[in-house]
């Protein structure tokens, strides 16, 4: 019974078809896309190179002590 309603409408049946080929047909072109820009960028990135100085800053101990932060010695078990 459900062939028969699917060769009746034969119209509808098509474009549902369409619609789904091309509906994953852009899923796919959009990963790929994706996937080529993240290639791109790392690529460029990398290119650069590592003789870049990269500066790491270091917090003040009365930072932590003001936020009201305790050392690892200081917490007590909870049982």
């Amino acid at each position: 019974m459900k062939c028969y309603q699917l060769s009746a409408n034969k119209m509808r049946t098509g474009l549902t078809i369409l619609g789904i080929v091309i509906g994953v047909a852009a899923v796919i072109a959009m990963l790929s896309i994706g996937q080529g820009a993240q290639n791109s960028i790392t690529s460029s990135i990398n290119s650069i190179g590592s003789n870049i100085p990269v500066r790491f800053f270091r917090v003040p101990r009365q930072i932590y002590r003001r936020a009201g932060a305790t050392s690892a010695r200081n917490i007590k078990p909870l049982t």
